[in-house]
């Protein structure tokens, strides 16, 4: 007997956790081991830059790092 469709998808995405958790978790422990670079590819001082500056302070804080502007 052929399992259902839904049930294949299931065993599938169950089978794909199991094999992906120890790389996730290898990563979340290790992130990020060196500074994140963003590159902004426009002048200082225009709309640009202010925003990447406002998201890349933000970003810093959710991620607990400090943002060095």
């Amino acid at each position: 007997m052929t399992p259902h469709p839904s049930q294949r998808a299931a065993i599938f995405m169950a089978t794909a956790a199991l094999f992906a958790a120890p790389f996730v978790l290898q990563a979340q422990e290790q992130y990020p081991a060196k500074p994140i670079s963003w590159i902004v590819a426009y002048p200082p001082g225009g709309g640009s830059d202010f925003l990447a500056r406002t998201v890349a302070t933000r970003l810093g804080r959710q991620l607990g790092l400090l943002a060095l502007l």
